[in-house]
């Protein structure tokens, strides 16, 4: 290998010969970075993966609880029309209904649900339905 000092030497084959190494050793070190990079790019979206899949579990939701009933629910929200369904099997929107929660998650631990609202929901998060025909 040539010497740095090559570097202001005056002869020009002498320069050629460095400039010629300096930048075979410049590419090499970039192919090495450009693989170092690969790696950490890779290495980073595993940890992102894996995150992902620790806060979807943290809001995996087995079961709800409508008037007192259990019920499959795999949805990070839901709605009044949702629960309704849930409590009688349908919706009707001319009738009154109404729908109270409980042991929610932190964005909304209790309340009521209005129309076309949504909420988040938690694993067995609880919820007091009422629809009533208006006469």
């Amino acid at each position: 290998m040539l010497k740095f000092k090559m570097m202001e030497s005056n002869n020009k084959e002498e320069r050629k010969e460095w400039l010629e190494e300096k930048i075979n050793l410049e590419k090499k070190e970039i192919k090495a970075i450009e693989e170092i990079e690969k790696i950490e790019k890779e290495e980073l979206a595993g940890f992102e993966k894996e995150l992902e899949e620790i806060k979807e579990e943290e809001h995996k939701i087995e079961k709800i609880i409508v008037n007192g009933k259990p019920h499959e629910w795999d949805k990070k929200k839901i709605d009044l029309q949702q629960v309704i369904i849930l409590a009688y099997g349908t919706y009707h929107a001319d009738w009154t209904n109404t729908v109270a929660y409980e042991d929610g998650p932190k964005e909304n631990p209790e309340g009521s649900l209005k129309l076309n609202q949504e909420i988040y929901v938690k694993n067995k998060m609880i919820f007091h339905a009422t629809a009533t025909f208006n006469s």
